[in-house]
């Protein structure tokens, strides 16, 4: 009886410390989409959010969502420490307008989260300059000024 109430007691703080985990994934996800695309559309937020996801999965890039934005040159507003990366640490003292733009950011992580169906890899502003690594790749979708890449089959 003892031993049975010691691994229930373990298994439950597991749960919690995996729920905790999830939740700083999240957060922390949110805070590379809010800087990396808060003035694109809500579609193009989503496939942000994806590509972080989807690069946690995939065996070229670190396996782990923080090892993914703090990849050396993987997203530049994390790498420049941009006004919009600093300001996402603390999303209670943005204006109403940037409020919005957060809760749109966390919407889209959840999306991505739960829906996994995006392959989706890399993403860079349609205007620059196209390197090697993207062409590489194949477009998946435009929105906005982002061009979304995937893998070749």
């Amino acid at each position: 009886m003892r031993w049975t109430k010691t691994i229930s007691l373990l298994a439950i703080g597991l749960s919690m410390l995996a729920a905790t985990a999830k939740a700083d994934d999240a957060n922390l996800t949110a805070r590379c989409v809010f800087a990396e695309a808060c003035g694109v559309s809500f579609q193009a937020k989503v496939w942000v959010a994806a590509t972080i996801i989807n690069r946690a999965d995939h065996p070229s890039y670190p396996n782990d969502i923080r090892g993914v934005i703090y990849q050396k040159n993987a997203f530049s507003s994390v790498m420049e420490n941009s006004r919009l990366w600093r300001m996402s640490a603390n999303p209670a003292s943005m204006s109403p307008a940037y409020k919005k733009k957060w809760n749109d950011c966390v919407k889209a992580v959840n999306i991505a989260m739960e829906s996994r169906n995006l392959k989706v890899i890399a993403f860079k502003e349609t205007s620059c300059p196209t390197s090697k690594y993207f062409r590489s790749l194949v477009v998946l979708a435009v929105f906005d000024n982002l061009t979304f890449y995937g893998e070749r089959e």
